[in-house]
């Protein structure tokens, strides 16, 4: 999938967020435990789009709450490539035609389709502060 410049904006953006965010040690175990749950067995910096694909399949079947979302992406974000990264941030599993980085934006449940209302489009077009922050 080719992402747009736009794109691969906010997701260096993210990337850039997630990076300055502190982890505890106890809290990467946490989340590397998750990971290993997930079917992910190795170091995130090798972390693959087929890995990705079964992170967010576990996200999506562990009916978690959106900051354990946001804070998985955050994790993932620190370490994996850039390319994987922008592959979760613009997954839409639920198919309502709102990317993953939006739903969390919204605050919107990124696993259970939802009808977009027009001014829940529009936000997602008008960069605002987010609810969540990535």
């Amino acid at each position: 999938m080719e992402f747009s410049q736009e794109q691969q904006r906010r997701t260096e953006l993210v990337i850039s967020q997630a990076k300055r965010e502190n982890f505890t040690e106890q809290e990467k175990e946490f989340y590397d435990d998750f990971f290993t749950e997930a079917g992910i067995k190795k170091n995130l910096s090798e972390m693959t789009e087929q890995d990705a694909d079964d992170l967010l399949q576990a996200l999506s079947a562990s009916e978690c709450s959106l900051e354990f979302v946001a804070n998985v992406v955050n994790r993932v974000a620190i370490e994996a490539p850039p390319y994987v990264v922008e592959h979760i941030l613009y997954s839409d599993l639920d198919e309502d035609g709102v990317p993953l980085i939006d739903e969390l934006r919204l605050g919107r449940d990124p696993f259970h389709y939802e009808s977009p209302s027009k001014k829940q489009q529009n936000q997602s077009v008008i960069a605002k502060k987010p609810d969540i922050e990535l």
